[in-house]
């Protein structure tokens, strides 16, 4: 017979006894008291044994989140301790610019941003954006090929630590002729300098929609390329009248 078994069962004869207005010895009442006493301290026993549980189980949550937030730290810490620098430079007397494209890391725009972080075994394509009248003369420093059937051009870089890429631009042996329509005369100049050419004739229009002293046309036209030193004619506003 088990214990709760008893103890009902010793409830049920002192309940019976006192319907039948019997009297039990006092020693046997003495341990029925005993039962009923234990009989209702049992239920704070379990409660005390449940918090304790529950206290537990908190405890292990707690440790278990502070263990992920420690696992994380370390993972973040780690990838920072991964990061390489790679540097670009630009010299010579031609005009571009080289942009980089890659999956993670800061873009550079040199010669604006020439230097950024990425992750070890990152590949960093290396894209030349050259001016017209401008051609790339080579680049120092480690730096492969683009894949076979690229369009761009430039170079493809893997980075596995701390490296520096320098490009050469210089003019070409050709003249670029250049955009420098809308222009003000002094900018125009430049432009068609910058690109090997020289500035031609200047003749001077009155137009209604081209500001004053800015350039309303200009011979050849754009994008034409032709030998190094050829003339740019151009065609000056000078006003509504």
């Amino acid at each position: 017979m088990s214990v709760w078994t008893a103890r009902i069962s010793a409830v049920r004869v002192e309940a019976n006894l006192a319907q039948r207005n019997l009297s039990l010895p006092s020693a046997l009442r003495a341990s029925l008291l005993v039962a009923r006493r234990s009989w209702f301290a049992h239920p704070v026993r379990k409660e005390q044994v449940m918090r304790r549980r529950l206290l537990l189980l908190s405890t292990l949550v707690g440790l278990a989140f502070a263990l992920l937030i420690g696992i994380e730290a370390a993972f973040a810490g780690n990838a920072a301790s991964h990061q390489v620098r790679l540097t670009v430079s630009v010299s010579g007397r031609g005009f571009g610019e080289v942009i980089s494209q890659a999956a993670h890391g800061t873009r550079i725009v040199c010669p604006r941003i020439c230097s950024a972080h990425f992750p070890v075994g990152t590949k960093v394509a290396l894209h030349v954006d050259l001016d017209m009248g401008s051609v790339w003369a080579g680049h120092g420093g480690y730096c492969g090929r683009p894949p076979r059937g690229s369009s761009w051009v430039g170079c493809l870089v893997t980075m596995t630590a701390n490296t520096s890429i320098s490009f050469a631009f210089d003019l070409s042996p050709h003249c670029g002729v250049p955009n420098v329509k809308g222009k003000t005369l002094a900018i125009a100049k430049n432009m068609i300098h910058s690109r090997n050419c020289k500035l031609g004739t200047i003749r001077h229009a009155a137009s209604l929609t081209v500001g004053k002293g800015h350039v309303i046309s200009q011979k050849p036209k754009p994008g034409t390329y032709l030998r190094r030193g050829a003339k740019v004619n151009l065609v000056v506003s000078r006003g509504r009248r």
